[in-house]
């Protein structure tokens, strides 16, 4: 017989332009925490993981999401919410 192992992962990733208050984001189901002055908001993920299957091209955007000074960002492991 044979046996398909279907590893997969669900991962973010941010890159942050301090100077421009800007912040890239991509989930693969984690999602991205936001605390502004305002409260808090979450950022919602793509809903597949990377590896699980295939996938069309463009589900897994990115977003620019504008920060300014004191805002904080919370990412976490598919094991720690």
């Amino acid at each position: 017989t044979e046996h398909h192992i279907r590893e997969s992962m669900d991962v973010a990733i941010c890159r942050i332009d301090r100077a421009a208050g800007q912040l890239l984001y991509a989930g693969a189901r984690r999602p991205l925490w936001q605390r502004t002055a305002a409260g808090l908001r979450e950022h919602e993920p793509a809903p597949l993981s990377l590896g699980a299957a295939p996938v069309a091209a463009g589900t897994f955007a990115s977003r620019e999401i504008a920060f300014t000074p004191g805002d904080r960002f919370y990412l976490f492991s598919d094991g720690i919410t």
